[in-house]
């Protein structure tokens, strides 16, 4: 027997870079969460099937901000439950060392990581961070909903995980008087 699970991809990165944003534009959600320019916003944790795909399970988080909010339990047991890593950064910032840092933190998980450059408001695709050492990389404004159908093109290249169930073999036994 096999039985298919959803794909699970967790939206990380530092706060006010657009992660809820994202989240809010390719997810099948009813009630948008809330965004704004202050830092602290988004507290909880939601997750939401792909818009396109409801296969595919997308997890928001609050913005991360140093490898102190890794070490929790929960934190840790979320993302060994997680197939993908969506990674946001913000295409306005000049520095991104704390970036690198927490994106070399989550590598210990060995699971995908794809990069997201938000805030590129005219698409100039200009930021080379070749240094992250991550392959997929994907230029978009959530302002703007600019470069969201390529991210969600090559998500939809993802399918079910597959798990195997062993088929157990068990004896019931119904009891009780005659004609019952």
């Amino acid at each position: 027997l096999h039985i298919f699970s959803k794909m699970n991809f967790l939206i990380l990165g530092m706060p006010n870079v657009g992660k809820t944003s994202l989240y809010n534009i390719i997810c099948d959600n009813n009630n948008n969460n809330i965004t704004h320019k202050t830092i602290g916003t988004t507290r909880d944790w939601h997750v939401a099937s792909l818009n396109s795909d409801k296969n595919i399970n997308i997890h928001d988080t609050p913005g991360i901000i140093n490898n102190a909010s890794l070490v929790t339990n929960n934190i840790k047991n979320l993302f060994k439950t997680m197939d993908i890593f969506v990674y946001v950064i913000d295409y306005k910032q000049q520095n991104y060392f704390a970036d690198k840092e927490l994106i070399n933190s989550i590598r210990k998980y060995n699971k995908e990581i794809v990069l997201i450059i938000n805030k590129d408001d005219n698409l100039k695709q200009d930021r080379k961070i070749n240094d992250l050492g991550i392959k997929n990389v994907f230029y978009i404004s959530c302002a703007h909903n600019k470069g969201i159908d390529d991210l969600l093109e090559y998500f939809s290249k993802f399918k079910f995980k597959s798990s195997e169930i062993k088929q157990i073999d068990y004896s019931l036994g119904l009891f009780g008087k005659t004609n019952v």
